[in-house]
């Protein structure tokens, strides 16, 4: 019975060991094969990159904020006093001059008056040379000289009163400029107050706009700027003439108002316009927007080093649909790479490409592109990284 259950036991053995032998032995053999390919891998074709070298550049960076022309002087004409009209002297839409009579109102009772005042002011000053006199001769006492002399001023009052009251039955022109539509007819009687048209400068128009407060800085008075129309492409010149000395709490922003420094009939006061303003001149690195790598640690860029790929964490500042701008770390003279950045691992070989895309064979820097640029000019469209 021994004998024939070790028959039956090597028997089962030789089975098992026929049927498991030929899946055992290919897989080993395959993952030697996986072995030998892996080393192949690590030692695979360099990364074909392009490069540049690192140089300061003049950047200006820009704001484009909006805002609205407006006239240097821009009133309502109102009379202050009530009376009927007595003439109209004015056209809409036509240019007047500084003083000139708009509009006149019934006067004729204010004269008589003004007559009657200035003839008493007569009476009482012949009066009162005469009581001077008398004084200088110590016949009258001071009180009646006093008395006298109280007089002639309330007659003088009185006709200082009347001749403001004349002045006011003509509307005059306080400034040069262009009228408005007209809401006064000749013959009409108008109350107090009533509006008569609209006077506006229509020279040395103003343009007034709002800079975000973090901007607040870099703006002085008489720093300049463009603005365009929102019909048309032309491009206008202004001079910063006030800047408003607070931040707006409410819109964290500092208004500010400039000169236009071109007149242009197209210029009218209400107008929409895109202000683009230059709040920071200054020296920087400029590299393409696809050179910066975003990771969990930070913004990247990779330099070319002894052909590795070496990444260094960089701090960046504004940035436009084509560049960024590198504020720390990176220096001058650095070859950093731009194309094919994002293929790259820490220490990646790399095979530098020339101007037209080929490689240069060896591998050095001698073919690489510098960056010559000597003035960009930058719109702000996001703060530093941290």
């Amino acid at each position: 019975m021994k004998r024939k259950t070790i028959l039956w036991l090597l028997i089962v053995a030789a089975i098992l060991c026929a049927f498991l032998l030929p899946r055992i032995l290919p897989s080993k053999a395959q993952s030697t094969s996986q072995v030998s390919n892996g080393k192949k891998t690590n030692g695979s074709k360099p990364v074909a990159v392009a490069v540049q070298t690192a140089s300061l550049t003049s950047i200006e960076e820009k704001v484009l904020v909006t805002g609205t022309i407006r006239a240097s002087n821009d009133i309502e004409l109102r009379n202050e006093i009530a009376g009927r009209v007595t003439g109209v002297f004015f056209k809409e839409g036509m240019l007047v001059k500084k003083d000139q009579v708009l509009v006149t109102f019934n006067d004729r009772e204010l004269q008589a008056q003004f007559l009657k005042a200035n003839a008493v002011l007569k009476l009482v000053k012949d009066n009162e040379s005469r009581q001077k006199g008398l004084f200088d001769k110590q016949i009258i006492s001071t009180e009646e000289y006093q008395t006298n002399v109280k007089e002639l001023e309330s007659a003088e009052a009185d006709v200082l009163i009347l001749k403001a009251q004349l002045d006011k039955t003509k509307i005059t022109a306080p400034f040069a400029g262009m009228i408005g539509l007209s809401s006064v007819s000749e013959g009409a009687f108008m109350s107090a107050g009533s509006k008569i048209a609209n006077l506006i400068s229509v020279d040395n128009m103003e343009v007034e706009c709002a800079i975000p407060e973090r901007h607040a800085s870099f703006l002085k008075k008489g720093q300049r700027f463009t603005f365009t129309l929102s019909d048309n492409s032309s491009s206008y010149n202004a001079e910063v003439i006030a800047i408003e000395p607070k931040v707006d709490e409410s819109t964290r922003s500092v208004a500010l108002k400039a000169r236009c420094l071109e007149k242009d009939t197209r210029l009218i006061a209400g107008t929409f316009v895109k202000v683009q303003l230059i709040v920071n001149q200054h020296q920087g690195f400029l590299v393409p927007g696809d050179a910066i790598i975003s990771d969990i640690e930070g913004y990247k860029l990779f330099i070319a080093k002894d052909n590795q790929a070496i990444p260094v964490l960089v701090k960046t500042g504004f940035r436009d649909e084509k560049s960024v701008e590198i504020v720390s770390g990176l220096n001058t003279g650095d070859i950093y790479i731009t194309t094919g950045a994002f293929l790259l691992r820490p220490k990646s070989k790399i095979e530098i490409l020339d101007m037209s895309g080929k490689s240069n064979g060896s591998g050095e820097v001698s073919g690489t592109r510098t960056q010559t640029a000597t003035s960009s000019n930058r719109t702000r469209s996001g703060e530093s990284n941290k």
